[in-house]
Formats: C-alpha cells, structure tokens, sequence
C-alpha cells in the first residue's frame, strides 16, 4: 500500500474510532442522567410526596383512609406501651439513610408521648436499595429466634452500622444478640420470613406509603389517621398528634 494511501487509511480508522468514543460517552452520560433520575424520583417517592430527603419545617400531613390501613396485629413489631391511644406506624427500608436517621426520632417519640406506641413494618424500595430485602428479612429471621427483642435489637444494630452493610455482617451479629448464627442464616436461604416482609410491603402500598420513611400517625380510638411523611423530627411528629385526638 503506498504511503500517502496508507496514511489516508490509518486517519480515516482514527476518525471512526474517535466517533464511536464520542458516541458512546453520549450514551453513558444519558444513561447515567436516567438513572440518576430514577434513583432521585424513587428516593423521593414519587413526584407527587416529596421526601424523604426534604424535612418539611411544619407538618405537611395527608389523610389516610382507615379501610387502607392494616389492623395491628400479633405479627407486628411492637415498642412502647399496648394501652397506648396513638400508634406510629413506620414503613422503613433498612438501607434508607433518612430511616436511619429517623430511627432515633421515633424512639425519643414513644419516650416522650406514653401515649403512642411505634410499629415498625418493612418497605424495601429494592430498585435502588439491592440488600435491603435481605436485612428485613434478617430482622424477621430474627424475630422468630428471639421474638420481638430481638428483631428490635437486630433493627437498632443494622442501623447502627450503616452505610454499606450486608446481610452476611447482619448474621455475625447473631451471637452477639443472643441468637444462633446457623439457624439465622438457615431462615434467610431457606427465605422464611420473605412472606412476611412482602406482606408488610404491600400494606404499606395499600395505606398510600410510596418512599421511606413512611410514617403514619393512627388514633387506635377514633380511627382517624394521617401520614407524615419523611425523616421528621420530634416537635413535627408532636404537632401532628394534635391533629388526630
């Protein structure tokens, strides 16, 4: 091949090979930018609730329909007093940074309020959360070994240690609560509370929760409820009680 051929050849190559380049950055910046406004969309749950990741300085709550909202039942995780008037019910995904931080509001809520009692139900937003599912069903695994202290005391531990936890450090603490690893990790490859957690996911999706943490305040007496959605602070959560007595 004669040089100046040769030389028009190898430019002509490096032309196609810079403009696939350039195609596929394009392609990858929008693909990024997608999912970019997923993950943002989801974390919001949707772009009709705002939240999690905007904490409304006055409550900003929606009604709840009592038909929608599924009973308290022996099957539920319960902390705080059973005679209690008022329940927060909590739909949370134990990879959520705003449930995490939530976690302690609610807690500092029940202790405050002898009046309310906390349920904490699982809504995995699995999309964009991928071990979430895997640590609700860890808290449920550990329930069934050690009843309701211990899937609290699991909860609080998973918490404690995120971000970037994974079920297999979810079952090392076994011992340290009191439970056997084994049988921990043979409740979750055998997925038998994975039942359970979805149960917990569609109530959720059935009261309107759609993003996390989704908070329902419910008069056990009157029936009447409303959600609060997001990481909420304490004196938001106790302006809302007023609302439903």
């Amino acid at each position: 091949m004669p040089r100046a051929v040769k030389k028009k050849f190898t430019i002509s190559i490096s032309g196609i090979v810079i403009g696939v380049l350039v195609v596929a950055l394009v392609i990858s910046s929008f693909m990024l930018g997608v999912l970019y406004t997923k993950v943002t969309y989801l974390e919001k749950g949707g772009a009709a609730v705002q939240y999690p990741n905007q904490i409304p300085e006055k409550p900003q709550d929606l009604t709840v329909d009592e038909t929608n909202v599924e009973p308290i039942s022996d099957n539920d995780h319960v902390l705080g007093s059973k005679n209690a008037e008022i329940a927060l019910i909590e739909y949370a995904d134990l990879e959520c940074p705003y449930c995490k931080s939530f976690h302690d509001n609610a807690k500092q809520l029940i202790e405050k309020n002898q009046n309310v009692v906390w349920v904490f139900r699982h809504f995995p937003l699995r999309s964009i959360h991928p071990t979430a599912q895997s640590l609700a069903m860890a808290t449920e695994c550990a329930y069934k070994l050690g009843g309701n202290e211990a899937f609290w005391n699991m909860t609080d531990k998973i918490f404690e240690n995120q971000p970037g936890l994974k079920v297999e450090d979810a079952v090392s603490y076994a011992g340290e609560l009191g439970l056997d690893a084994t049988q921990l990790q043979n409740c979750l490859d055998n997925k038998d509370t994975e039942d359970a957690v979805n149960a917990d996911y569609q109530s959720g999706v059935k009261a309107g929760i759609s993003g996390t943490p989704g908070n329902i305040l419910f008069n056990l007496k009157t029936k009447k409820g409303i959600i609060v959605p997001g990481a909420v602070p304490v004196e938001t959560l106790e302006q809302s009680l007023t609302s439903i007595k």
